[in-house]
């Protein structure tokens, strides 16, 4: 019979000797559940580590060059994120007349796209064609590099090698997608629309041209490479997941705490380890013995503020109510954006600290010299953004909690 104690269920056998109990099996699958995640992480780790090895050796043999730091890691976030959701995907079983209709259907989208992104192209569609034949180009870091171009009598070749692995992997996804269509009609939909913007590299100076000087259109030609990277991600993580509309809305309501949280984490490590205004910059004006500038100690001491209440928040640590807390964070974010306009605008870009010149923008208005920073600035454009989605968040949460 079972004996209750406590918290723990105990069987017993007719003859009375303990068999299990039912905190064991909720201990063992705790367990399994660590260990699955510490060996899923250290592969990870162990993938990332040698891309970023045969990388720094690749950039290194060929003497690669390029104009930013950060597009040696574009290749990495998207031969990852392909390796990671095509291991993790698998298909159901169908019959061959399924499979041929999705590998018809993923073949198509796989073409259809390397068409869009300007890889595989007609050769009437180029005004002066190249010298025919095979070129493989070596200059550029690994994932840019090697480029394969090919032209031909009747079409011009240029692949990009983290962009076909990206693309034919999303086509692996969509594969898998409409072989269970039958409940993930949705995502398949979604995807189709979606991953087509990873030919951002392609459309948005089309786009740039046809609206002249505008702003927003010279920012997407500026970071094309990185706005295709977002919405590879995000096409990747919708075909992956393959929520139904219900599901996704249900998922954030019970997850809006940690996703919150996640945010939170994306906020406070943009100002602790800004690359000139950080933590980095604060230590070195420690050692000149002069604050030059106030804002690396105010995003120091407002970053570490950021990782205290998420600690507050998750621990229960201290008895302050949440609402309290989101109202704190509420107000540190309106501070970052409001203090950032006024940084630029009326504050003349710190004209009233002693070790800093004012330089002001007395032609421009509020909004376009605020939106002229924005896009001139990539760091500063990804961390409003940030908080805006953060404020968002805790206002959200701030009113459930009333």
């Amino acid at each position: 019979m079972d004996t209750v104690i406590g918290r723990e269920t105990t069987l017993r056998d007719n003859s009375g000797s303990v068999s299990r109990t039912m905190s064991e099996d909720v201990s063992l699958g705790r367990f399994d559940d660590v260990s699955g995640y510490l060996r899923t992480l250290t592969w990870i780790n162990l993938f990332l580590a040698a891309q970023l090895v045969v990388g720094l050796t690749y950039a290194a043999v060929v003497d690669a060059n390029t104009p930013n730091v950060h597009y040696y890691f574009i290749p990495f976030i998207w031969i990852t994120i392909s390796a990671l959701a095509v291991w993790y995907t698998r298909p159901v079983t169908r019959s061959f007349k399924y499979v041929a209709i999705a590998a018809s259907v993923a073949i198509a989208y796989f073409l259809v796209i390397l068409y869009l992104s300007g890889m595989v192209m007609p050769i009437r569609s180029i005004a002066e064609p190249g010298p025919s034949g095979l070129v493989v180009e070596w200059d550029r870091p690994l994932g840019w590099s090697p480029i394969v171009d090919y032209t031909g009598s009747w079409v011009s070749v240029r692949l990009i090698p983290y962009q076909v692995i990206g693309y034919l992997a999303l086509s692996y996804l969509l594969y898998t997608a409409v072989l269970n269509i039958s409940s993930s009609i949705y995502t398949g939909v979604v995807g189709l629309v979606t991953c087509p913007g990873c030919a951002a590299p392609v459309l948005a100076p089309l786009l740039a041209g046809a609206a002249g000087t505008s702003s927003a259109f010279v920012f997407m030609v500026n970071y094309t490479h990185e706005i295709a990277t977002v919405l590879f991600v995000l096409a990747v993580g919708l075909l992956y997941w393959q929520p139904t509309l219900d599901e996704f809305s249900h998922a954030f309501s019970t997850r809006l705490r940690a996703l919150t949280g996640g945010v939170a984490v994306a906020v406070a490590g943009l100002h602790l380890f800004h690359p000139t205004l950080g933590l980095p910059r604060l230590l070195e004006y420690v050692q000149l013995g002069t604050l030059y500038d106030p804002r690396p100690l105010l995003f120091t001491l407002s970053g570490l503020a950021i990782f205290v209440g998420i600690v507050l928040v998750a621990t229960d640590f201290v008895d302050v109510p949440n609402r309290h807390l989101y109202a704190l964070g509420i107000g540190l974010v309106l501070a970052y954006l409001i203090g950032y306009v006024a940084w630029h605008t009326v504050l003349e870009h710190g004209a009233f600290w002693p070790h800093i010149e004012a330089h002001g923008h007395h032609d421009q208005g509020v909004l376009e010299t605020v939106v002229a920073h924005l896009l001139d600035d990539v760091h500063a454009l990804a961390s409003k953004t940030t908080e805006v989605v953060l404020l968002v968040l805790l206002v959200v949460l701030y009113r459930r909690e009333r």
